[in-house]
């Protein structure tokens, strides 16, 4: 897997430069990106990319379930989420590494068993500045999908909608297209609507 910048994107016409802006304002502003797209999109790709952007001195948690994200650095720690049969779920493994202390967050591949521990973790204000994958086929589509893995884990409905506007500030949305190209198809501010959410275009 190719380890591109976030500049290599933009040179090579996979991520427009206004996504990159927004994506670059998140990291200094210390707000929360969620990356979206099927599989096989370029999520990793695009995430790794995106990581690339946050200060170098500032420590990093890294929570993933595959080899992707093995990003270096002395102020990046990685906790492998093991998804077989183990006695340490990952839901476990998120709660216990995200509770040792406030740092950014770089999670790979968001799911069921941990997605509302993670949601608490946005919402909590000690993690500030992070960044999040999901598969899913659109932004709407992966804030509704978070919202709905989070009710096994505490949440009513409108908890996990009020947790997702206040705990994620933009989604950008890969897409592979017919000639095997990854591009980002969608840049999306989230901001609060009632008990919901509402998506703005970047």
């Amino acid at each position: 897997m190719a380890n591109y910048t976030a500049t290599d994107l933009v040179e090579m016409g996979s991520l427009p430069p206004s996504a990159l802006e927004a994506c670059a304002k998140c990291a200094v502003e210390r707000r929360n990106v969620l990356v979206t797209g099927i599989a096989g999109s370029g999520k990793t790709t695009l995430l790794r990319a995106l990581a690339g952007l946050l200060p170098k001195v500032e420590p990093v948690l890294v929570l993933d379930d595959g080899e992707g994200l093995d990003l270096a650095g002395p102020s990046r720690e990685r906790v492998s989420l093991s998804r077989g049969d183990t006695a340490d779920s990952p839901r476990q493994a998120v709660a216990r590494s995200i509770r040792a202390g406030p740092r950014r967050l770089v999670i790979g591949n968001v799911c069921p068993p941990e997605a509302g521990e993670i949601l608490r973790a946005l919402v909590s204000g000690r993690h500030d500045g992070s960044l999040l994958a999901t598969s899913a086929g659109s932004a709407e589509k992966a804030l509704r999908q978070l919202a709905t893995w989070s009710l096994g884990d505490g949440f009513s409905w409108d908890q996990a909608c009020r947790g997702i506007s206040a705990g994620i500030h933009l989604v950008v949305g890969v897409a592979r297209e017919p000639d095997g190209f990854h591009r980002v198809a969608e840049v999306a501010h989230v901001a609060p609507a009632g008990d919901g959410w509402k998506l703005r275009p970047a």
